[in-house]
This record gives C-alpha cells, sequence and structure tokens, in this order.
C-alpha cells in the first residue's frame, strides 16, 4: 500500500490512531512532495491532526522537530528559486509552527530550545528566495506565508522575549524587498505577526520607527535603482502592505495609522 492509500486509510478511521515512527519517518520524506494532494491534504493535515489530538508522543514531536529544522528540510537547497524545493522547506515551516502553537499548551521545549527555533525561523525567513504562492499543478508553494505562520508562532510563545522584537521587525521587513508583489495574501500573514507583537505590548515608538525605516530603505533603492521595474515592485509591495497594516491595527493605534499614512503619502506621486 501506497502512503497516499495508508494515509487516505486513516483519515477514515474513527477514534485516535498512534503513529509508529516508521510512517512518520515515511511522511517526513515525502513532505515536499509536488503532489498537492498528497502534500497538504495528507501528509500536513494528518500531522496537524495527530498533533492537536496529542496522537503523537514526546519523543516523536522532538525528532520530527529536529527533521523539520535540518538542512535536510527548513533548509533544503535553501536560495533557490522556482524549483520544486520550495516545497519541503515551507511545508516543514507550517508544520515546526503546528508544533510551536501546540507547545503553548505543553510547554516540552526548554529555553535554548526554543530560542533554537527561534532563530532558525529568522533565518529561513531572510534566506528564502521563491516567493511564489500557487503554483499551478502542483498547488500552494507559499513560503513567505508560512515562514511568516512559522515566526508568528514564535512571537505567540510564552518564552517569547521583548528582546527579540528588533529582530523580529527586521524579519518582516526583509520580506518586503524582494522585488516582487505579494498575490496571495501573504501580507496579511505578515501583519499577523505585527498584532501578535501587539498583543505582546510592543512599544509603539518602535514600530514607529520600524515603519519609517521601511520607508527610508526603499528610499535607498529608488536613489540606486531609480525608476525600475525592481522599484516599483518593491514600492506597490511595501504600500500594500501598509495598507493591510493600517486596517488590521486597532482603533487606539491612531498614532501608528497617523504615521503609515505619512509614508503612503511620501510616496503618491512616485
Amino acid at each position: 500500500m501506497n502512503l497516499k492509500h495508508q494515509l487516505e486509510e486513516i483519515r477514515n478511521q474513527s477514534g485516535v490512531y498512534q503513529p509508529t515512527d516508521d510512517l512518520i519517518e515515511l511522511m517526513l520524506n515525502n513532505i515536499g512532495t509536488n503532489d498537492s494532494e498528497l502534500r497538504d491534504k495528507l501528509i500536513y493535515s494528518t500531522f496537524s491532526k495527530w498533533v492537536q489530538e496529542n496522537s503523537i508522543n514526546s519523543k516523536q514531536a522532538y525528532y520530527i522537530l529536529d527533521r523539520c529544522l535540518s538542512t535536510s528540510h527548513l533548509f533544503f537547497c535553501i536560495g533557490e528559486e522556482n524549483n520544486d524545493s520550495v516545497f519541503k522547506r515551507s511545508f516543514s515551516s507550517l508544520l515546526i509552527a503546528c508544533l510551536m502553537n501546540k507547545d503553548h499548551e505543553a510547554m516540552l521545549l526548554t529555553e535554548k530550545q526554543f530560542a533554537n527555533v527561534f532563530d532558525k525561523s529568522v533565518v529561513y525567513l531572510n534566506s528564502e528566495k521563491d516567493t511564489r504562492g500557487f503554483v499551478d499543478e502542483k498547488g500552494w508553494a507559499h513560503a513567505i506565508a508560512h515562514g511568516a505562520d512559522l515566526l508568528d508562532a514564535c512571537v505567540k510563545h510564552p518564552m517569547y522575549s521583548s528582546e527579540f522584537h528588533k529582530i523580529t521587525l527586521e524579519t518582516i521587513s526583509s520580506c518586503l524587498f524582494h522585488g516582487v508583489i505579494f498575490i496571495d495574501d501573504e501580507d496579511e500573514r505578515l501583519v499577523s505577526v505585527i498584532n501578535t507583537l501587539i498583543d505582546k505590548g510592543i512599544e509603539d515608538e518602535m514600530l514607529e520607527r520600524w515603519i519609517d525605516n521601511i520607508s527610508k530603505k526603499l528610499k535607498e533603492i529608488h536613489n540606486v535603482e531609480e525608476y525600475s521595474l525592481k522599484f516599483y515592485r518593491t514600492k506597490t509591495n511595501i504600500m500594500n502592505f501598509y495598507k493591510t497594516l493600517y486596517f488590521s491595527l486597532p482603533s487606539e493605534k491612531h498614532y501608528l495609522r497617523n504615521r503609515i499614512e505619512e509614508n503612503i503619502q511620501s510616496w503618491k506621486n512616485s
């Protein structure tokens, strides 16, 4: 029986299923398949269900986490673009996010282990170059969106500290400067991290400086690129992000909204 049929049978079973180590290994080996049904609807969805139902024991959870954080998964062919390696990276990051969200309750990770996950989530988002959302005939790649989900899961974690705020913001801004326009709600997922930071009590002054710095960096690109295609696409991407952030902010954050509006207006005729 192949993996797809095996997972379909498991999905149709009632009750709690206890996965074997061999089955987990087989699923991890195929998490980056370009078969979207197997990758998304069976492997990832099954892993997610098992995590939520506590079907995976702590030893298995640690193993899955370590594998997904490794060069064979999250950093597999990192930096490459427009090939199938993105699926393994992207869905590994999504599975790590699932485990991190569960650990909000379980608290199995040590501070050192949490710091390792956070550090690698930052390195991953800063290193990922494949910005495709939906890939024809192969389904969702969505590496930036899934990486944002992972970063958001880390920020939500009880072990996340305000000392990480600066690097979190820098990581989000780096995603905006790929010279592409996000069209598959990547900006929504990145903005979710900002809202989580607000829930964590990040200071308005830090966010204001960060909002201004994005515009300053765009100005630097304009000084070098002038009116190049890269500049226009980056500008559009950032303006879209600003607008998404503007409308997501709670009403009491009017100072941040004003700052966003000022930055948008400064680029209105460019």
